[in-house]
């Protein structure tokens, strides 16, 4: 059984018997339930050329994610740990980072517009002055 579950509740977000993580992520989303405080640190998080558009992993464990060319546009990962993820190529234009822990993630071709870029500096723990 793959399931996804809400670190703070311990409750399950979405579950099925033969889907991946990948798919059950591709359920969710179709479906617009949200990955809130979802935690995904059990299984690889593949996330790759995904079209996560608006999506929401407000506070969801998504250390070591891998985003690669994904499309976050308009996602919200406002509070996410996002330590170590691999965000080359990502488009995060109009997305919420605030919060978010990106330690040792890798954000080379990363697209973003230049009303996100202050929040993406403090987001990275860049001190602007």
């Amino acid at each position: 059984m793959t399931k996804i579950i809400n670190y703070k509740t311990g409750e399950t977000i979405v579950e099925d018997e033969n889907l991946s993580i990948r798919e059950l992520v591709k359920k969710a989303v179709k479906n617009r339930i949200s990955l809130a405080y979802a935690d995904f640190t059990s299984a690889y998080a593949d996330f790759r050329y995904k079209n996560l558009q608006n999506v929401d992993f407000s506070g969801a464990d998504l250390e070591g994610a891998d985003f690669c060319s994904a499309d976050l546009t308009g996602a919200s990962l406002r509070g996410a740990d996002l330590e170590g993820a691999d965000l080359r190529g990502v488009i995060l234009v109009g997305a919420d980072l605030r919060g978010a822990d990106l330690s040792g993630a890798d954000l080379r071709g990363a697209v973003i517009n230049n009303s996100d870029q202050t929040t993406l500096l403090r987001a990275l723990d860049v001190k602007i002055i």
